[in-house]
Parts: C-alpha cells; sequence; structure tokens
C-alpha cells in the first residue's frame, strides 16, 4: 500500500494551549489523525511534528513556574 505525504500548519490559540493543547510527539499526531479518519487502521495513518512551541513557551502559557 502507498502512502502519501500531507504537509498541515495547525495555528493554535494560546488559549488552547493554556488549556492544555500540546502536541509532542507521533503518538499525539496520530491520536489526532485517527479522530479526523476514524475508520482508518493504526498502519495507514502516521506523521510528525515539524514545530512546535517551546516547553518553556508552553508551561508559561499554563502558569507552570
Amino acid at each position: 500500500m502507498s502512502k502519501q505525504k500531507y504537509i498541515v500548519e495547525l495555528h493554535i490559540s494560546d488559549t488552547w494551549i493554556e488549556d492544555g493543547f500540546d502536541i509532542r510527539t507521533k503518538d499525539d499526531v496520530k491520536d489526532l489523525l485517527q479522530r479526523l479518519l476514524p475508520f482508518a487502521y493504526g498502519h495507514e495513518v502516521g506523521g510528525r511534528v515539524i514545530h512546535a512551541p517551546s516547553l518553556k513557551t508552553i508551561k508559561k502559557l499554563q502558569g507552570v513556574k
């Protein structure tokens, strides 16, 4: 089975990050894709994080010191 590549850029409001939104790992991406494509088998979807806010920025927005 061949696979094609889509490059998707997400712009997420600070409010969502403050509430805990964070995508860091391939598992996070796979979970997001499987919610978008609920009938896809695990081997049919995959992805990676190309860029994310720094952990320092995320913690700051979430009020973690």
